[in-house]
């Protein structure tokens, strides 16, 4: 059931963090995406491979991720009814 999951590096940062500045770093050391939530967190997504330089970047630049990681990500989502 692996392929139904694929390794992606997560750099999360809390509410509050300047997002202009995170998205800059984070694209400049070849982050794939950037997420932010309602609640104001963002969230860096970059590849396994480069999640190391990402990471590195970003705290070079002085930006503190609340949670880093590189974790199994499901390729597909399916929204659940409550009964």
């Amino acid at each position: 059931m692996s392929y139904l999951f694929s390794k992606q590096g997560q750099i999360n940062f809390a509410p509050g963090e300047d997002e202009d500045a995170i998205m800059e770093a984070a694209l400049e050391a070849g982050a794939e995406d950037i997420e932010t939530a309602d609640d104001g967190s963002i969230l860096v997504i970059a590849s396994e491979d480069s999640f190391d330089a990402v990471k590195e970047a970003l705290e070079a630049a002085g930006h503190k991720a609340d949670h880093a990681e590189v974790a199994m990500v499901a390729s597909l989502e399916v929204a659940l009814d409550a009964v």
